[in-house]
């Protein structure tokens, strides 16, 4: 797995064609914690234009998204397309997963869109959540303008999945991002009105989201963190970003392998089975935080 630390400096458009479930391969074994964490954010992405769309209703839209996880042997029963509409004709590809007044937000890591989490919703069972799964722009189904304000707007792009797991009748929403998506999640939280975050080998500065040492102090919801030895240069960062946080309910998970939602399921003997930190996150969405 790649390591989000050599990828970019600068924003970077990511055209990914394939949206196929890859297989969880990470294993998490020897969990150990640590507590605490803080964080202190002002957005600073651009201008959230989702506000400008009047009411954006998603619809129904199976037709034209490449997004072979939902038709593959993995799909998971009564998984749903959606289509997010944004501002000026934008469209985010999505899907919904599962039933029920607790929802979750999944938000993907770099090198897949939303089908990287396949593996684990596909073997978790009974979850007793709802997901919400989105395509930022510039993956697989996702249609934005390049260049324009909300192309490069993921605030505003989560916005949008968000405001309609509430339209929906969520009572509680978590944000779940892997890798870019951690980032994402933590330095978005308090915007969206999360309820609680997970953060899956989020790095400590992304370019996309307000830096860890900046959002800590604003994390007053839930905070779980998770890192194994392969995001070693991020521990420090995101260790003391649970620490800062004024959250009463926060840890910080430390693994021996894993990257994002790799961290979520094993994958032996050609099946997927969901780790101790994936039961975990399941419980953290359903308001269960210890």
């Amino acid at each position: 797995m790649r390591s989000l630390r050599t990828l970019i400096a600068t924003p970077l458009l990511v055209l990914l064609v394939a949206c196929g479930g890859a297989t969880g391969s990470g294993g998490s074994t020897s969990t150990t914690s640590s507590t605490s964490t803080s964080t202190s954010s002002t957005s600073t992405s651009s201008a959230s234009t989702s506000s400008a769309a009047a009411a954006p209703t998603p619809t129904t839209d199976p037709t034209g998204l490449d997004l072979t996880c939902l038709t593959s042997q993995a799909r998971v029963p009564g998984a749903r397309p959606i289509t997010y509409a944004g501002p000026a004709g934008a469209r985010l590809a999505g899907a919904v997963v599962g039933s029920g007044p607790d929802a979750a937000v999944f938000v993907h890591q770099l090198d897949d869109g939303f089908c990287g989490f396949w593996p684990y919703l596909s073997t978790l069972p009974r979850p007793g959540f709802t997901a919400y799964l989105v395509n930022l722009c510039g993956y697989a189904g996702s249609r934005c303008e390049l260049g324009s304000p909300f192309y490069g707007d993921r605030r505003g792009q989560l916005r949008l999945v968000v405001e309609e797991a509430r339209r929906r009748g969520a009572r509680r929403v978590t944000l779940v991002g892997a890798s870019m998506g951690g980032s994402m999640v933590v330095g978005f939280a308090r915007s969206l009105g999360a309820d609680a975050v997970v953060d899956l080998s989020g790095p400590g500065q992304w370019y996309e989201a307000p830096p860890a040492a900046q959002v800590a102090p604003t994390l007053t919801m839930p905070v779980l963190a998770a890192l194994s030895a392969q995001d070693s240069g991020d521990r420090a960062a995101v260790e003391a970003m649970v620490q800062a946080a004024p959250s009463p309910h926060k840890d910080f998970v430390w693994l021996e392998a894993g990257h994002g939602w790799e961290l979520l399921t094993d994958h032996a003997d050609a099946r997927d089975t969901v780790t101790p930190l994936g039961e975990r996150v399941a419980r953290w969405i359903r308001g269960d935080y210890r």
